[in-house]
């Protein structure tokens, strides 16, 4: 199907291997061989399957001047329209098959006949077969517009494109026993005539018709639905204390907005459901729910490509945060009309803030579970490798290929005291703590290439360190942020390792809207209660967070804490910080708490 049965003079089947990635070798290079019958196809497979991930090219190559690559200049025909449904894409679904993403092709083309089906242990791959063409651009082109109409994998449609091949073992993951998924053939219908093809292929023709009936559909303008009131409000009257978490996205999202309204809130809620850790295809399908609740809703195309371009920018914008804290003052007011601050925790309590790029960090909630958390587990991870993940969300640069290396770091976790510049660290704890992230999956650490390094012999400071994919893939499953002057106060010690933990556990429970109590706090962390109170004073002196006690009401109007994440100047890299000089600002700001009375608070969040 993928490949003619004879082949040109001059015409090949490329196949790329590519070894997983090792301590030793972080960066394989991969290599190709090329087949010019199935005979040959069969024995690459064969030989390389065990050990190395196999792809083929869509397209088969050409020699040129006796040389044969996998750049466009030596592809000569392509037969077959391609649809990768990657399963990371779709944590919300539980359990999936093939069912459920043909479904997804059937609901855009249900005339469509697609010829096979196989699973590649990360997804679900459909092919479609078509009149074999030397224009393969074209082919790309028409490929594309399925993709975009079905919401599968878009990096799927490279010009270039390889595909895992079926009968090998792809490496990345490994089931329940330890063994790699088989790519197999769930259908092969190909030798079957599909309406309107002739000898089990499509005209293209016939699939770009498909493309323009799909895409008037998308066009239709659909019907306004009568203003449906969210009642967030109980019957209790005055005695009423139940809370929402940021009630101004919730009551957008369940009653629909107006026009001139709908771009800011989907701002919003799209920021919202990114930091939950939401994949784009779950926003793209609530975006399209919402729209429908809107006066007047638009077409589904306008609001996949209204989706689609804050998806792109989303690392550009920070729409959370409370109608206060938004400078516009258009967009303040169309926030401010859908709060209702007695029912509203940010809004009440002001503990939802926008922290901007140059003063705060990021921590993936993939580091942030009770097996990390808990200082008994066999995951359990230790508060100065939080610190080291927290410096690399700051330092290590986004779009850049300037490496971090080892060096830069220990620059990072150094502070001035007494004039001179220390780690805050011992070099032998430092090196445990690199190899504990290796182990538990978070950093890779690499040696430096010659052009990364001039010198002849690199040192071990000379070595690279790069966040491996599941953190830096912080948007699957949601992050928390914080100020950076917080790991400040953690490398000029004025908190311990067990108190940063502390921290970062209190702001996971505020970001989920989860208790906060002492006994809450404990058991996660493992940490007997009273040492958990002693953390939170200290995290409190030292400007980590900040403290108001008794100033909330639960459901039975007991009351409780209130805590604020805190931004501090203090402890810049560029002055040195004594503890008397500390002492002294931190007395004058009047934060300091009567322990006794911190220690005998129930302690819960209303974030």
């Amino acid at each position: 199907m993928v490949f003619p049965l004879e082949m040109k003079e001059n015409e090949y089947v490329r196949l790329v291997m590519i070894k997983p990635p090792s301590e030793k070798d972080s960066k394989p290079i991969p290599f190709a061989r090329y087949a010019k019958d199935f005979q040959e196809y069969v024995n690459i497979i064969k030989r390389y399957r065990h050990n190395f991930h196999i792809y083929n090219s869509l397209c088969t190559v050409k020699r040129i001047d006796g040389e044969l690559g996998g750049t466009t200049t030596f592809q000569r025909q392509r037969r077959v329209l391609y649809l990768d449904f990657d399963l990371k894409d779709y944590p919300e679904l539980k359990e999936t098959d093939a069912f459920i993403f043909t479904q997804k092709i059937k609901e855009k083309f249900p005339n469509l006949f697609i010829h096979a089906y196989y699973a590649s242990g990360g997804g679900f791959h459909f092919y479609i077969a078509v009149k074999p063409t030397c224009n393969w651009r074209e082919l790309v082109k028409v490929n594309a517009d399925l993709v975009r109409l079905t919401g599968s994998d878009p990096n799927a449609n490279k010009p270039t494109q390889i595909v895992r091949v079926p009968t090998t073992y792809n490496l990345k993951y490994t089931d329940k026993d330890g063994k790699h998924p088989y790519v197999k053939q769930i259908i092969n219908s190909y030798q079957k005539q599909p309406e309107n093809g002739h000898k089990g292929y499509y005209e293209l023709s016939y699939i770009k018709s498909l493309v323009t009936m799909a895409e008037r559909g998308n066009s239709k303008i659909l019907q306004e639905q009568p203003l449906h009131k969210f009642d967030y409000t109980s019957d209790d009257g005055q005695m009423d204390y139940r809370q929402y978490p940021c009630l101004c996205n919730l009551r957008a999202l369940k009653e629909g907005v107006i026009a001139g309204e709908r771009n800011t809130f989907m701002g919003r809620l799209i920021f919202q459901m990114l930091k939950a850790g939401e994949s784009e295809s779950h926003i793209h399908a609530e975006m399209q729910k919402w729209n429908l609740k809107c006066r007047p809703p638009k077409s589904k195309n306008e609001i996949t490509n209204e989706v689609n371009g804050w998806l792109k920018g989303k690392d550009n914008y920070n729409m959370g945060g409370c109608y206060e804290s938004i400078n516009d003052p258009r967009v303040r007011a169309i926030v401010e009309k859908y709060c209702d601050k007695s029912h509203c925790y940010e809004a009440r309590h002001n503990n939802s803030i926008q922290i901007s790029s140059d003063i705060g960090v990021k921590m993936n909630k993939k580091v942030l579970t009770r097996n990390h958390l808990n200082k008994d587990t066999k995951g359990s991870m230790g508060g100065y490798e939080y610190l080291i993940l927290t410096v690399l969300d700051k330092y290590i640069p986004k779009n850049s290929k300037q490496p971090f290396t080892i060096a830069d770091l220990k620059k990072r976790l150094q502070h001035k005291s007494h004039g001179k510049w220390n780690l805050c660290m011992d070099l032998t704890t430092l090196k445990k703590t690199i190899n504990a992230l290796i182990e538990h999956k978070c950093i890779i650490v690499s040696e430096p290439t010659e052009k990364q390094c001039k010198k002849k012999n690199p040192a071990y400071d000379d070595n690279i360190i790069k966040l491996t994919r599941r953190l830096k893939d912080i948007n699957n499953v949601g992050y928390i942020e914080f100020y950076y002057s917080s790991a400040l106060a953690f490398i000029c010690r004025q908190i311990s390792q067990n108190e940063y933990k502390v921290f970062l556990c209190l702001l996971q429970q505020m970001e989920d809207h989860k208790p906060c109590t002492l006994t809450e706090l404990s058991n996660i962390l493992e940490i007997e209660k009273s040492n958990v109170s002693k953390a939170l004073i200290n995290l409190d002196k030292a400007q980590c967070i900040e403290i108001a006690s008794n100033v909330g009401f639960n459901e039975n109007g007991q009351p409780y804490n209130i805590y604020r994440r805190k931004s501090t100047n203090i402890y810049n890299n560029d002055t040195y910080n004594d503890d008397s000089d500390l002492n002294e600002i931190i007395a004058d700001t009047g934060l300091v708490r009567d322990r006794d009375i911190i220690n005998t608070i129930t302690i819960k969040l209303l974030a």
